[in-house]
């Protein structure tokens, strides 16, 4: 029974896949995320709101793409062999949760803007976003800059080792670990943010138990948006922490062999982070 199972659940022998890609799940996931997408894209259309906010849809259209070129590798065995193929479909999968990261890093900053009375009085945009909060430890304009190059520089790094570990062979094991350290900078700069994040809620709260979270879920538009931040990001670093073992184990690791790991700690937590701003 075993040897008539397994040409069914593994892939071919050469293939770069540790697994054989679940084609239902995996084109479940490129409709949501596409969904999402043409969701988000309406919005910005509809409601005109600054071109920052494209980073989102931008990676929510490559997160789908993603999901589409796995779909499309269960296609054949000369498929599941394409070292090509296997390794646009990771670096999209993989490096597309960085636009979500330089989305929360951003709207942070204009939520400063909305919450600071002093910052939200003043009616040029330009000059509050630079200008200091008696709240936030920087400027409300510097997370944006700050954080996302420090999102830049680790998708460059993930990037780099990506590209190696999906190559497979010896270079893999290389690859693996400069992803790694990729993703290990990733998630120590979203750590540093979000503590940058609740050191100015618990200074407003000082101020006024209005910025409260109670008062979060009410009608204020600017909490409502710190509290999307909070929950994405629990998912955001639930994710991190995923992709930091996976690498660890490295390329024979149990992590990287099972498509179950993946869509639990990784794909899930995602669409969970990402579809939260579509509620707001």
């Amino acid at each position: 029974m075993t040897s008539e199972l397994a040409p069914t659940t593994l892939p071919p022998v050469g293939s770069p896949w540790r697994y054989l890609p679940n084609l239902g799940a995996n084109c479940a996931f490129a409709v949501i995320y596409a969904v999402w997408c043409t969701a988000a894209v309406a919005y910005i259309l509809r409601t005109r709101k600054p071109r920052w906010g494209w980073c989102m849809p931008a990676g929510l259209f490559f997160s789908s793409l993603g999901f589409v070129l796995r779909c499309a590798a269960r296609g054949s065995d000369a498929s599941l062999e394409s070292i090509p193929l296997y390794a646009v479909q990771s670096l999209f999968v993989i490096l597309s949760p960085c636009a979500f990261l330089a989305f929360n890093y951003i709207a942070f900053g204009r939520t400063i803007v909305a919450l600071d009375p002093a910052l939200a009085g003043c009616k040029d945009a330009a000059p509050r976003r630079r200008a200091r909060s008696a709240y936030s430890p920087l400027p409300p304009q510097l997370f944006g800059r700050v954080f996302v190059w420090s999102d830049v520089v680790t998708f460059l790094v993930q990037a780099t080792g990506g590209g190696l570990q999906a190559t497979g062979g010896t270079t893999a094991t290389l690859g693996s670990k400069i992803f790694l350290f990729g993703v290990t900078l990733q998630a120590v700069s979203y750590l540093v943010f979000v503590a940058l994040v609740v050191t100015t809620h618990v200074r407003l709260l000082k101020e006024s138990s209005a910025h409260s979270l109670d008062y979060m879920l009410s009608s204020h538009p600017a909490m409502r948006m710190l509290a999307c931040l909070y929950f994405s990001s629990v998912f955001f670093v639930v994710r991190s922490i995923y992709r930091i073992v996976e690498m660890a184990e490295g390329y024979e690791g149990m992590l990287m062999s099972n498509e179950g790991f993946v869509i639990a700690l990784d794909t899930v937590p995602l669409i969970v982070a990402t579809g939260i701003w579509l509620v707001y």
